[in-house]
């Protein structure tokens, strides 16, 4: 029942903007893909597909996020590319991208903070809604 599950989109759109908001803070200028999606074929791994809501950096997809919706819960869950993988060289993380590393701890912590918010204030404002 809470607002932001009702619509799927709506939960992708609200958890990549507040992801954007904290790179922003670290110098990660990133952005929202958009309607950018020139792409013809299914790619084997999933973080190569392109969605309007992925993170891009520097013409990079740097995070991408699936849900899954069973029985009134719904799992939102994804990936941010920190560092490139051995097992999947074609995908730079952001440290690749801008020589700097963002793997120092900070970077989790005020992910985890920034989404809490996100959820608590929109649980907040329903609930003074219903109260109304």
């Amino acid at each position: 029942t809470h607002p932001l599950a009702m619509e799927p989109h709506r939960l992708y759109e609200e958890a990549h903007k507040q992801i954007l908001t904290v790179l922003k803070r670290f110098g990660i200028c990133a952005q929202l893909r958009g309607t950018d999606l020139n792409e013809n074929d299914e790619p084997f791994l999933c973080f190569g597909r392109k969605d309007p809501r992925d993170i891009i950096y520097r013409g990079h997809k740097i995070l991408g996020s699936a849900q899954r919706r069973r029985r009134g819960a719904v799992l939102q869950h994804g990936s941010l590319l920190l560092k490139r993988s051995a097992f999947a060289s074609a995908f730079p993380g952001i440290d690749d991208l801008c020589g700097k590393n963002h793997c120092d701890g900070r970077l989790a912590p005020e992910l985890a903070a920034e989404l809490g918010v996100l959820i608590s204030s929109w649980t907040f404002a329903k609930s003074q809604a219903t109260l109304q």
